[in-house]
Order: C-alpha cells, then structure tokens, then sequence
C-alpha cells in the first residue's frame, strides 16, 4: 500500500493502523510519504517505509522495490 499521510477524509496514518488492525490486510507492506512538517506525525503509525515529498522516482521506485523483495521473501512486510 502507498499513502501520503495527508489525504481528504482518512489520512495515511490513519489509514495503516486500520490496515495494521485487520487480521487479513495487516502485514500489507506499507510506504507512507509526506512532506517534511507532517513526517514527525508519521513516527506513530505503523508502516513499513516512509519517503519525505519532494522526492525522485529512482529513490520511490528502490523504496517499492525493497517492500516487493521483502514480500517476495518472507521478510518484514510479510
């Protein structure tokens, strides 16, 4: 799952400790963003990876990529 922890109606934070909460979605790897002044909110919640806004695709496609590997072998996420 990627979220931006600021979104309209549930935030990311929000949004993964409900994921976290559900027996059948809680180890959904999850990558959160956000810009720098709401980062310090997003120590509380429980996700798997965090990338501050602005950033490059090289730097968000190896944060996907490291989650997809986890998944594929067992490791954290899964």
């Amino acid at each position: 799952m990627i979220s931006d922890c600021a979104m309209p109606i549930m935030g990311g934070i929000e949004l993964s400790r409900k994921v976290r909460a559900d027996p059948i979605t809680c180890k959904t790897p999850i990558l959160l963003m956000s810009e720098s002044r709401q980062s310090d909110a997003a120590r509380g919640a429980d996700y798997d990876a965090f990338i501050k806004k602005p950033f490059l695709a090289d730097a968000f496609i190896s944060q996907v990529r490291v989650l997809m590997s986890d998944v594929k072998t067992g490791g954290a996420a899964n």
